[in-house]
């Protein structure tokens, strides 16, 4: 079942905070990781004994080991926040279609109807094209309802809606008005 839009918006609020904190951490490694080795190449510029050197390069081993290991721990939180993202925009994909379709026909709801409708008559205005606008009206409907109840009434809705949507130029819109 889908979540409601809020909870979705916090969810994606907290994966993209996550990132953030993943990428700072990661810029505050490598940062690090680059003081150590200006502190090394100074260091290995002087004269020092053959312990001095290998114990340099054994405290340049242990960080390079620290920062690939942090490299791949900020590379699984990026790509386990990609999937989670991903996955939150499916569902508000699947959210905002609901929200714009009509439950018991799939047909566009009021909304949708209003805002291709708006935008269909500022596209003729500008093309001069002729912009035709069609409404059915399933005559005495209510009595349907009346007399085998609504899931009868609902049956005729879909089977008209079924009929229509046969009908129609591919680039026509149908609404439940």
């Amino acid at each position: 079942d889908v979540l409601p839009l809020h909870i979705m918006a916090e969810k994606m609020e907290t994966e993209l905070a996550n990132l953030l904190v993943a990428v700072e951490q990661a810029g505050q490694g490598a940062q690090r990781y680059g003081k150590t080795l200006e502190s090394a190449s100074g260091e290995m510029a002087r004269d020092h004994p053959a312990d001095a050197v290998k114990d340099l390069i054994g405290r340049l081993l242990v960080e390079t080991r620290s920062m690939i290991d942090h490299g791949r721990d900020v590379e699984l939180k990026l790509k386990q926040s990609g999937t989670r993202i991903s996955q939150l925009t499916e569902e508000l994909e699947v959210a905002r279609r609901e929200a714009m379709t009509d439950a018991l026909t799939g047909l566009a709801n009021r909304k949708l109807f209003d805002a291709i409708l708006r935008q269909a008559s500022m596209d003729s205005l500008e093309s001069g094209e002729p912009l035709s606008l069609l409404f059915i009206d399933v005559d005495h409907f209510k009595k349907v309802n009346d007399t085998f109840g609504h899931l009868a009434g609902d049956y005729v809705l879909k089977e008209v809606c079924a009929v229509a949507r046969d009908r129609i130029r591919p680039d026509d819109v149908l609404a439940r008005y």
